[in-house]
């Protein structure tokens, strides 16, 4: 199965995964972000070599906080990591990867995750918005990624109290992002004289009742509920996602959302969603981006083989071959997999036979196709079942942990997938040939 990398850039962590193209995150990294150029260069090589390890992938997407260009991976601002202004990441990055770069914003990473992978496509029209040490946003406009020259939807910048005294790293007054953000929420706790070193702790005191934590949190709220209602006013989304560190404290949507109610008279329907994948979703989303043949906008189900493999021994039929999954559904499943682009469903059950079992495959035919939408739990897929007999060792391999010949009396009680309907209909032509 094709699988990709995502980075996701922040001002204070730096996440790491590796996804299959359901989107299943397979493995996961989180560390530091440094403040220091050089240091977060060596960081996103070491990261990305460290979760890659020995893995075959397709490509390397990078989500990155601020106004990167896409297409040349030039980051020409960065509100929360100045460090990395006017930093050529694809120059840089091209020395020490030969796989596919691609660089996207990372709140853009954000809203297309939640999007498809979250919320399932369940909103064509969404905007998402992350609150941690800035306020990031990403615009889902019938289904697609709206950029407009590039760099749309920066909703962090938009300006919601011109008469603020704060100025915003981004040189404007007042902005959405410098009154409602981490830093924001932060500031005014210290203000009010409790000393407290992140916003995990201020959401502790809050939760106990301590008054001037919740009078910190309800200050940020009020501006949260304008900049919301701006958001809502101007695109009239069907929903908006918030995510990132701020979104984990309840009190702080629940008065958000409140507040919100005095500025959206007409438009009160609109739902404000937590994110589903947590501190995760923009680097899954740079992932996503990774993959060449991009398609979960289109919705299109994916084309699988599974294999029934009978196998011989002495000429003497032995059973069935069934493989203990390494991934997400565990389980004992057929051998099995996505086609590849270019290949043929014959080419692509043996390969995946050859791959999960280390058997060259004989005698193969097709069997029948399953296309139950609900038969893969990670996403739509249709299967082309074929039969064919092996002999030989076996020796299990890529997403196969063990791989074991079973009696058709005597199988797992619980397999992956539909793999137990396709057995029975087996089984059943099976009877019928005798």
């Amino acid at each position: 199965m094709p699988k990709a990398i995502g980075v996701d850039l922040g001002g204070t962590k730096t996440t790491f995964v590796l996804i299959d193209e359901y989107g299943n995150v397979l493995k996961r990294k989180k560390y530091k972000t440094p403040k220091e150029k050089e240091k977060i260069l060596e960081m996103l090589v070491k990261g990305v070599k460290e979760i890659k390890n020995k893995e075959k992938v397709v490509g390397i997407g990078f989500g990155l906080a601020g106004f990167i260009d896409s297409n040349t991976g030039v980051m020409h601002f960065s509100p929360n990591v100045p460090a990395i202004n006017n930093t050529n990441f694809r120059r840089f990055l091209k020395k020490h990867f030969k796989e596919r770069i691609v660089f996207e914003n990372d709140a853009n990473c954000f809203a297309i995750a939640e999007h498809i992978i979250g919320y399932k496509g369940k909103y064509k029209n969404v905007v998402a918005i992350t609150l941690g040490t800035g306020i990031g946003s990403g615009l889902i406009i019938e289904g697609k990624l709206a950029k407009g020259r590039g760099h749309a939807a920066e909703l962090g910048h938009m300006i919601i109290d011109h008469s603020s005294a704060k100025v915003c790293d981004c040189g404007n007054i007042g902005c959405f992002e410098e009154l409602a953000d981490g830093k924001a929420l932060l500031r005014r706790a210290k203000k009010l004289g409790l000393k407290v070193k992140n916003n995990e702790e201020l959401a502790k005191l809050a939760e106990r009742g301590n008054k001037k934590a919740l009078q910190a949190i309800k200050d940020t709220a009020s501006y949260l509920a304008v900049g919301l209602a701006n958001i809502i006013n101007i695109f009239d989304p069907e929903a908006i996602i918030v995510g990132g560190g701020l979104a984990n404290i309840d009190i702080l949507l629940k008065e958000a959302k409140k507040e919100l109610r005095k500025y959206t008279l007409v438009r009160r329907s609109t739902p404000i969603l937590k994110a589903k994948l947590g501190d995760y979703g923009p680097a899954i989303g740079a992932a996503m981006l990774a993959f060449k043949e991009f398609v979960w906008m289109k919705k299109q189900p994916k084309i699988a083989v599974d294999i029934i493999i009978e196998y011989y021994k002495r000429r003497v039929f032995e059973g069935i071959i069934l493989i203990k999954r390494k991934f997400k559904p565990k389980g004992w499943a057929l051998p099995g997999g996505l086609v590849e682009y270019g290949e043929t469903l014959e080419k692509a059950a043996k390969r995946e036979a050859l791959e999960e079992t280390g058997l060259k495959i004989r005698n193969i035919r097709q069997f029948k196709a399953y296309s139950d939408p609900k038969r893969d739990e990670r996403g739509h897929s249709i299967s082309i079942v074929f039969i064919a007999k092996a002999s030989g060792n076996i020796k299990p391999g890529s997403d196969a942990l063990y791989a074991r010949v079973f009696r058709p009396e005597n199988l797992p009680k619980k397999l992956c997938f539909d793999h137990k309907k396709i057995i029975d209909d087996w089984l059943k032509e099976k009877l019928r040939e005798r």
